[in-house]
């Protein structure tokens, strides 16, 4: 089992591997430790140790990728968009949805991209405590199994081409990346072919 201590440790390291935008002074705070017990407490939902960690370290906001265009919420974030509990209003609403499969009605969600995919674990697959398989619900309906963890799932969207074959972003036919297409998973129209890492944090409203 992966100590908490170790976890967070492997999220700095990441986190200083990436240029972070915005306003420090106007960011939202992290959950601490506490916080992240009060809202199991309060939700009965079991949060991995791999996104307990990294609420820690990243808190809420937008990671803009070579890979994927990523908003990830946490609990108890002032920006409300970005609050843990607003995703659990998808899942409510698809409960009742014959068309969504049970495991996308299970999935909690913590994150979603540009293009409209949802991502979240599922509480069923548990792959070694305190952990479980982390999902998309692509758009056009497919569930996809990305990691084993959260850590996992990031780490993949850092790979373009890893991410893009695992949810199956391109058409079988369509083998050639060194053309400019129509990339719908990141807010540009033409990408850059460097590695990106950015991460914008969640800003306090104003007013």
């Amino acid at each position: 089992m992966t100590r908490s201590s170790d976890a967070l440790d492997r999220w700095r390291d990441l986190y200083r591997q990436f240029t972070i935008l915005g306003d420090p002074a106007r960011a939202c705070p992290k959950p601490t430790a506490d916080d992240l017990d009060r809202f199991e407490a309060e939700t009965g939902v079991k949060l991995p140790l791999s996104y307990r960690t990294y609420t820690q370290v990243f808190g809420a906001g937008a990671f803009d990728l070579d890979a994927v265009f990523l908003r990830v919420s946490v609990p108890y974030c002032p920006a409300a968009v970005l609050d843990l509990k607003e995703s659990f209003e998808i899942n409510d609403s698809w409960k009742t949805n014959p068309d969504i499969s049970d495991r996308a009605k299970r999935l909690v969600y913590v994150a979603n991209s540009f293009s409209g995919d949802l991502f979240g674990w599922d509480p069923e697959d548990e792959t070694g405590a305190p952990e479980f398989g982390v999902y998309c619900a692509i758009r056009h309906g497919d569930v996809v199994k990305l990691a084993d963890d959260f850590y996992g799932f990031i780490a993949l969207c850092l790979d373009r081409s890893a991410f893009r074959e695992r949810v199956q972003i391109l058409d079988e036919d369509d083998d050639d990346e060194d053309e400019d297409d129509e990339d719908d998973i990141a807010p540009r129209s033409k990408r850059d072919r460097g590695p990106r890492r950015e991460f914008l944090p969640a800003a306090i409203p104003s007013g």
